[in-house]
């Protein structure tokens, strides 16, 4: 049996993916870049993953780009955001820096092979900033959010058609 799609159905689902976009899309514009403290090594794996094509490994030379990487967090004032109570030593020896990894070896590369493509698919990708790569890659996980709204919206939908508030409780 076909149910017809009502107003309020469509209403519901416009409403929950809007405010999802524009939720994450002020996210993406409020924090600055490397304001999640994991986010270098996340950049990392994904840039390196864009530069080789192919699947990073831990041996794999990533000197310069760290080198890019940090001189970014430099510039983006990294250490007042993340330790606004002064930073305890010097940025390459910052605990925060280090726990948050290289991510290589340690993370199914299934994100990245997609973060890695997103940010290829951009024709001057190479020549952007480390910190502009950021921020394009960041707009990958805003379609993310998005995409796994409407996921949920449709599990919901599906486990309980009745009931359309559900999806939101």
């Amino acid at each position: 049996m076909k149910r017809k799609t009502s107003v309020r159905v469509l209403g519901l689902w416009v409403g929950v993916l809007g405010l999802t976009w524009l939720v994450s899309a002020v996210w993406l514009m409020v924090v600055p870049p490397w304001g999640a403290p994991d986010e270098p090594g996340h950049f990392l794996y994904a840039r390196l993953y864009a530069t080789l094509g192919r699947m990073p490994r831990v041996e794999d030379d990533r000197r310069t780009l760290w080198a890019e990487v940090l001189r970014s967090l430099e510039a983006t004032h990294w250490q007042a955001y993340v330790r606004p109570e002064g930073p305890p030593v010097g940025l390459e020896e910052d605990p925060t820096l280090a726990a948050s990894g290289l991510q290589v070896g340690q993370k199914p590369p299934g994100y990245y092979a997609l973060a890695a493509a997103w940010l290829r698919w951009r024709p001057d990708w190479d020549a952007l900033d480390v910190a502009a790569q950021l921020r394009w890659l960041r707009w990958l996980s805003v379609g993310l959010r998005v995409g796994m709204a409407a996921v949920a919206l449709g599990l919901a939908r599906r486990l309980w058609p009745q009931d359309l508030w559900r999806a939101l409780g």
